[in-house]
């Protein structure tokens, strides 16, 4: 019995540190804890362990001094192994439940984010290559964002044309397999839709819209960029056209 509770003791103990000793931030008045915290750029990528989700954060939008990193080990390695199992549930379907400050920081600055958690890997299929998402899936979420696709030659691929460009789905319908974003316009513009692509891709793999954040200003200075993480390439290109900047995203899995 005295070992049981020495056991129990230490155990209690234990969590008590890494509770302690976890990052922290605060978001739109939201305090989180417990969470693992990496700066890239001018983004903080915060996981959320709990939820299996991670948040994408510009760095310009919150107050430095609620920030809290610890690089110590000690107390990620338990965080990062409940992320890694719980993002495992979430694909599975077995977490349902959406965190508020997610939604607010995946929106862009209003309406709904777009929620690629719950449809990854449900219905219509999705095995094989690709991001474990059907097409099809991806067109129905959008399109509540005024995206009308059409399917292209074979319905090996969907496009949907906007003024000032244009999103193009890559693959059959129960599998996506890339996207190409085509923008023109004034500077402004064409930054304020690669922003939007960001928010895409980060639902699609964290990692890789850190890469892209990159490769953006990469692509900025000399024309174009090509790299890739979390299991995506990323390759973007960049121009002067008169007045406008022509650019072009193209993301493919594998």
């Amino acid at each position: 019995m005295m070992q049981t509770r020495t056991m129990a003791t230490l155990c209690g103990a234990v969590l008590l540190a890494v509770a302690a000793g976890a990052d922290e931030i605060t978001v739109s008045g939201n305090p989180y804890k417990n969470v693992l915290i990496t700066k890239t750029g001018s983004f903080y990528y915060v996981q959320l362990p709990e939820e299996g989700r991670t948040l994408s954060l510009p760095v310009a939008e919150i107050d430095a001094s609620t920030v809290k990193i610890n690089s110590d080990p000690f107390y990620r390695e338990p965080l990062k192994e409940k992320y890694t199992a719980n993002k495992a549930r979430r694909a599975a379907g077995e977490i349902k439940d959406v965190d508020p400050a997610f939604r607010a920081a995946t929106a862009g600055g209003g309406g709904a984010a777009l929620g690629l958690d719950d449809v990854r890997g449900g219905g219509g299929g999705g095995g094989g290559a690709g991001f474990g998402i059907p097409r099809t899936a991806i067109e129905t979420t959008l399109s509540q964002f005024g995206f009308q696709f059409q399917p292209g030659p074979g319905n090996t691929s969907a496009i949907a044309s906007r003024p000032g460009g244009s999103l193009e789905l890559l693959g059959s319908p129960d599998s996506l397999t890339g996207i190409v974003a085509k923008a023109s316009g004034p500077a402004q513009a064409v930054d304020g839709t690669a922003q939007q692509f960001r928010l895409l891709l980060m639902q699609l793999s964290p990692d890789a819209a850190g890469a892209y954040s990159d490769a953006l200003k990469t692509a900025k200075e000399s024309g174009s960029a090509s790299t890739s993480a979390g299991g995506i390439s990323i390759n973007i290109t960049r121009k002067a056209n008169g007045d406008n900047v022509d650019m072009e995203t193209r993301i493919t899995a594998g």
